[in-house]
């Protein structure tokens, strides 16, 4: 039998389960079967310190790993048939999981739901778009009043309460996501796919129509990578277009209609979950695909039924059918559980055969660089096409070149 392990989204971040219920499984055609792996709090396992190992959150779940190596055939399951998946910083976990040489092997599929990891550059001993892991561990530190050669044993004997106002300033929050330190994570994310040095396994990924339409409102920047925070105004917004994408500004500017300042938070809201979400996973499937590994997108676009939704297919709305749930009191019609039978049948062939296809929901084309197809898990009907957003996340391409090439020359 199959495992699914899953990684919980949020929980790489900042707290242990965050309200999901474990309970929920993934029906296969040979029962529903699902792990659950739950990381600790990030002030405790995500902050270094002068010596390694460091990314604890990321060796916890490699841990978690082998231990279903070791023990799960007493449970029925197929030590050498285990898929990954998560969703949000699950997602990134993942893609983080398949860039690690440490859990090379624990694993033989993988599904990023809404998260890549190539949206993070920092390390453990240098500044790189956020404080280096090492800083924020001293900052911590400074702010509870902490010091002497024994202050890594005193930060971990604190309660959660003494540690509360370290784990929300922003500084400090801002590297809770694992880093590059040279053992765990030898480079980038991001930069070990384009080499080629990810775990060759199938990949099956994706990210949904209006991903921002929440979590911009949360904070988040409209461009991944850039300190610039959201405009307000027309010129604010050809100036962001401009400072992060330089020649491809205009290029990128036709793919979001702005008429007027009335516009442009609206905007910001859609480039956010473009700049985060869908080019990561459209680039991390381009790499994937052309070290020769199978891999299979999709773009999920369901909205809630009622005719007055206002927030579209946001974050983490993919959840819900992947595991034959809803919302309590959200509206649904017959498409809902159409689409739900079609994504649990989706998500555990792929567990079962590395392939999404099955005889139960319309064929799921391959991505390919010379055919980059997604499936559209739209409001009306699912079906493959070309990836619809292509245009856009192309022209967003040379800022993350810039950034991994920054990178790369920080570590030399």
């Amino acid at each position: 039998m199959q495992l699914l392990n899953r990684i919980i989204g949020f929980t790489a971040l900042f707290v242990a389960g965050c309200g999901e219920p474990a309970s929920q499984t993934v029906k296969t055609q040979s029962g529903p079967v699902q792990g659950v792996t739950n990381e600790g709090v990030a002030i405790f396992r995500g902050i270094p310190y002068a010596t390694p190992p460091f990314n604890y959150g990321m060796l916890d779940q490699i841990a978690a790993l082998q231990w279903v190596q070791a023990n799960i055939e007493k449970f029925g399951g197929d030590a050498n048939n285990v898929t990954i998946f998560g969703e949000s910083a699950g997602g990134h976990s993942v893609g983080q999981l398949m860039a690690s040489p440490l859990a090379r092997g624990l694993f033989h599929k993988a599904i990023a739901q809404s998260g890549t990891g190539f949206q993070q550059f920092q390390t453990t001993d240098q500044n790189n778009e956020t404080i280096s892991g090492f800083n924020a561990g001293r900052s911590v530190a400074a702010m509870v009043d902490v010091s002497g050669s024994d202050e890594i044993t005193q930060l971990r004997a604190m309660s959660v309460e003494a540690l509360a106002e370290a784990a929300t300033d922003l500084e400090i929050s801002s590297t809770f996501h694992p880093q590059v330190d040279g053992y765990v994570l030898p480079k980038p994310t991001s930069q070990i796919f384009a080499l080629g040095e990810q775990a060759p396994v199938p990949l099956m990924l994706g990210s949904n129509a209006d991903e921002g339409s929440v979590l911009y409102y949360m904070g988040l920047t409209p461009v991944d990578g850039s300190t610039i925070t959201g405009p307000e105004t027309v010129k604010q917004w050809d100036n962001l277009l401009l400072n992060e994408f330089g020649d491809q500004a205009n290029a990128l500017s036709i793919h979001y209609a702005i008429d007027g300042d009335s516009d442009v938070v609206k905007d910001a809201e859609q480039l956010m979950g473009d700049s985060w979400f869908g080019r990561h996973a459209y680039f991390m499937a381009q790499r994937h695909s052309t070290a020769g590994h199978p891999t299979f997108m999709y773009f999920f676009e369901r909205r809630s039924a009622s005719p007055d939704e206002t927030i579209g297919a946001t974050h983490a709305f993919e959840i819900f059918p992947v595991f034959g749930s809803t919302l309590p009191l959200w509206p649904t019609d017959e498409r809902d559980e159409i689409l739900s039978n079609e994504m649990q049948s989706y998500w555990s062939n792929f567990a079962k055969a590395g392939d999404p296809n099955n005889d139960r929901a319309p064929a799921w084309q391959s991505f390919s660089l010379l055919q980059p197809t997604e499936m559209a898990l739209r409001h009306e009907k699912s079906y493959s096409r070309p990836v619809a957003r292509m245009d856009r996340y192309e022209a967003m391409n040379g800022q993350l070149l810039r950034r991994e090439k920054r990178a790369l020359e920080l570590s030399e």
